[in-house]
């Protein structure tokens, strides 16, 4: 058998695949393993040279051959009678196209939350609530919890002393940005408690000659920061204490530590397995690791006030930044977001370290959160060899037609027309009001609708846990979609402005276009769906309820489902989409 394993992140390569290679090196000897390096502008250049140092692998191919793969370039293996790709990092859609190419099932570990993970035959995940989520959309999911290296031995710190690890990352052009910020913040915690000694923590992806010029050329993000200098192997703080560097052995460093000040990634998971206290530093000032459109983002240059927008955007979107926290749904390790002062941050470390009993605690319930990360291993190891003998699912063996492919990117769509209709809008004051006036009784009716749906309605799969019949549902079947049509309706009546008729019409003739291909096709897919869900009880439904306007005389038979108000939460960022288009409109008013 064959397994294409995907990843490109310093982190994921040491913490899940070195582990991973080593389970099954032991446990299916006759399996080929194959490492595919993906490309990623966050590389530190020295993840070909890690990934050849790890045992078990077959081959190796580094981002360059695996670039060609994904653009359709020759295969280096023929394709075997049975295989599997397994995401274990880089951006979801590598692995993904990795299987395509091959033919092999889909497969992936994840901590977060993406749309991609839609396309996969099965997922494992490291919470329970991301594994329901993924299974309402319709995919095979997994809880297997933390997952890495057994955990190491505890080594006791002096009585009276408190030693901290420093983790400023591991990927180059992130480590330029924090490392001067981390050396101020151990001068400054010093300087506040005597008895705090410091570790830091430098990753194997990063040599000597590296961490050399980042300190004599660190990067300026806006915080407070210090210089230093290598002597052997310690840092030696311009005016303050001197740092122990340990060298490319993070579990070294975890065991020696009493707690941990570290900023988001893998290693956050790690910590806390290990029953350390941690605190994760965040700041909007530094770029963020990301694939894709972020990436892209992360490289337009020159206007900073919008990287720190979208930097502060994306924290708000993935709402916890540390694993821990991830998995427990609330904040449970500190997560302290860092302007031009560090003083919130070490206000932060002092309080959280400096009672040892509360340390300890907070170590403690961070350890009961992750779990053994051993285990959890193990528990991947057999999701996965159990993965290959499923049959393929969402995306390489199911043929669906073009209404499918029209409800799985609907939003594209939406979006191919509102944007020219944006660009194009010329707005006067009376066609705004009119305007916002039928988009608000639109996003209204929205609102109504999800309160009973919930979230499953909001999916690129159909899935519907029991037929709603209540609330707006009693009006017509497709209430969510009648709100989407007068939300269309206003906005292009605003638009529309100052137009001549001839454009109006061609406008309002787009838009209705638009919305009858979309929407039709979304409700033949979901008509379709529930027919074969519920039988008789939609039949009987369908013939008491308009489809699309509603009947504001609704039926009288016995209705199903209730209005929970916490549904309202997965609006949110349709809301603050709805109100940057009219804030918009309203700046184009002429």
């Amino acid at each position: 058998m064959d397994v294409i394993i995907t990843s490109n992140s310093p982190g994921e390569l040491s913490a899940w695949v070195a582990p991973l290679v080593s389970v099954w090196r032991l446990q299916h000897p006759e399996w080929h393993l194959y490492l595919a390096l993906v490309p990623c502008p966050f590389a530190t250049g020295r993840e070909e040279e890690f990934a050849q140092s790890i045992e078990g692998l077959t081959a190796v191919w580094n981002p360059k051959q695996t670039g060609r793969i994904l653009l359709g370039g020759r295969l280096p293996i023929p394709r075997a009678e049975r295989g599997l790709v397994l995401y274990l990092g880089g951006d979801a859609w590598h692995a993904w196209r990795l299987a395509q190419r091959w033919g092999y099932p889909c497969t992936a570990y994840a901590v977060r939350y993406t749309w991609l993970w839609k396309f996969y035959d099965s997922v494992a995940t490291q919470s329970r609530e991301l594994a329901k989520r993924l299974t309402l959309e319709g995919v095979r999911a997994c809880p297997v919890g933390c997952v890495g290296w057994p955990l190491p031995q505890d080594k006791p710190s002096e009585e009276g002393k408190l030693c901290i690890g420093l983790f400023p990352g591991s990927r180059l052009m992130i480590l330029r940005y924090t490392l001067g910020p981390f050396l101020e913040l151990a001068k400054r915690l010093q300087q506040r408690c005597p008895e705090m000694s410091f570790i830091l923590a430098v990753s194997p992806f990063v040599s000597r000659d590296a961490l050399l010029d980042i300190l004599r050329h660190p990067g300026d993000c806006g915080i407070a920061q210090s210089s230093g200098s290598l002597c052997g192997d310690a840092v030696q703080i311009d005016g303050g204490p001197a740092l122990e560097v340990v060298w490319g052995d993070s579990r070294q460093v975890i065991s020696r530590i009493d707690a941990a000040i570290t900023i988001p990634g893998t290693n956050t998971g790690e910590i806390a397995a290990a029953g350390k206290a941690l605190i994760v530093g965040l700041s909007c000032n530094v770029p963020i690791p990301r694939g894709g459109l972020g990436w892209i983002l992360e490289r337009i240059s020159g206007w900073r006030k919008f990287q720190q927008f979208q930097h502060w955007f994306y924290y708000r979107q993935q709402r916890f930044a540390a694993q821990p926290n991830r998995r427990a749904g609330e904040m449970i390790a500190p997560e302290v977001v860092v302007g031009r002062e560090l003083n919130v941050l070490a206000d932060a470390v002092v309080n959280t370290f400096g009672d040892k009993e509360k340390r300890l605690a907070l170590g403690q319930r961070l350890a009961q959160i992750m779990g053994d990360p051993g285990e959890g291993m193990q528990k991947l190891a057999e999701f996965i060899a159990e993965a290959e003998m499923r049959p393929m699912s969402n995306s390489l063996k199911q043929k669906k037609g073009w209404q499918d492919f029209i409800f799985q990117w609907r939003g594209g769509f939406a979006a191919a027309v509102a944007v020219p209709l944006l660009y194009c809008a010329q707005p006067n004051w009376e066609s705004w009001q009119l305007g916002i006036s039928l988009a608000l009784v639109g996003e209204c009716c929205r609102l109504w609708a999800l309160g009973y749906s919930g979230e499953h309605t909001r999916g690129s799969e159909t899935a519907a846990p029991e037929l709603i019949t209540a609330g707006p549902f009693a009006l017509c079947r497709n209430p969510l979609y009648f709100g989407n049509f007068l939300n269309a309706l206003g906005v292009t009546s605003a638009a529309a402005g100052i137009w001549p008729w001839p454009v109006k019409l061609l406008m309002f003739a787009c838009c209705l276009g638009a919305l009858l291909l979309v929407y039709g096709s979304c409700i033949s897919v979901e008509e379709k769906y529930l027919a074969e869900k519920f039988g008789s009880l939609y039949r009987d439904y369908c013939q008491r309820t308009p489809r699309f306007l509603p009947a504001w005389r609704s039926h009288t038979a016995a209705r199903t489902g209730t209005f929970v108000w916490g549904n309202l939460a997965f609006e949110k960022m349709t809301l603050v989409w709805w109100l940057l288009i009219w804030a918009y409109l309203y700046w184009r008013i002429v």
